[in-house]
């Protein structure tokens, strides 16, 4: 197990988020975490990250508690792509993009060549290398996203945490992005760790799901095995009617209207 959650509880002042939950996550799956707004999705990505700290239990990386880790020993294991990401500086995109190349960089060290040309990769694969110029202030909210994608790959990480990561962008990019990372997890055995509210996206390219629910866990499992109507309307407090392809099994979702 790459990650490792155990009995954690944790809280905001005046109330408890989560109270003793487990679960593990696996070297090169990708692991969707789902559920309401508000259920701690993102303070769970936080938790991963240690920008919030467990008041019980503990979450281990490789085998190792988080407190063992400097801070840029963990940004070589782990990218981060957040919800938001407020850039006011006038940088070019590829300025943003290179700065995931800091953690491999001693203090006042110029990028190299290798460096630049992992950022420029980075920006290719995900479609904003002609964005490399322009002035990141300048660009609109989707082609942003896709530059601190490009950054969080530039890091090269063993460990990718997305949150809401596709929620500005077209379907096209969509589309590309979720297939790239597909593509990073075959052959680099990256390991993804996403947030999204897109149901069948997670059921059609990820290999396990996490349904949270008022902090509490409600299931986890593959797609097959989890999602359907019973856990989705627990969850989400919606009717929904399932389908499964034909082919592969893999469930998709059909909202209902009520009216």
């Amino acid at each position: 197990m790459i990650i490792q959650i155990e009995e954690v509880h944790f809280g905001y002042t005046g109330w408890n988020l989560f109270d003793s939950i487990s679960f593990s996550i696996e070297k090169g799956e990708h692991f969707c975490i789902m559920g309401p707004n508000g259920c701690g999705k993102t303070t769970l990505l936080k938790l991963i990250n240690r920008l919030h700290k467990p008041k019980q239990g503990k979450i281990l990386v490789k085998d190792f508690p988080l407190s063992v880790y400097s801070r840029k020993d963990l940004a070589q294991i782990m990218a981060v792509v957040p919800q938001e990401h407020p850039v006011d500086f006038p940088f070019t995109a590829f300025e943003v993009v290179l700065m995931g190349r800091i953690p491999y960089l001693r203090r006042f060290q110029y990028e190299s060549k290798k460096d630049k040309d992992i950022a420029m990769h980075a920006m290719e694969i995900t479609d904003t290398a002609h964005l490399a110029p322009v002035l990141i202030t300048e660009i609109s909210t989707g082609e942003k996203q896709r530059v601190i994608i490009a950054r969080a790959l530039t890091q090269d990480p063993e460990i990718l945490l997305l949150d809401e990561f596709t929620s500005s962008l077209d379907l096209r990019h969509q589309m590309t992005l979720y297939n790239l990372l597909a593509r990073l997890q075959a052959e680099k055995g990256l390991t993804i760790v996403s947030i999204s509210h897109d149901l069948n996206m997670a059921c059609l390219f990820g290999d396990r799901i996490l349904m949270l629910r008022e902090g509490k866990i409600r299931c986890v499992g593959k797609p097959v095995d989890v999602v359907n109507s019973k856990n989705l309307e627990e969850v989400f407090q919606v009717r929904m009617n399932i389908d499964h392809d034909p082919e592969t099994n893999i469930p998709f979702i059909k909202p209902t209207r009520e009216f």
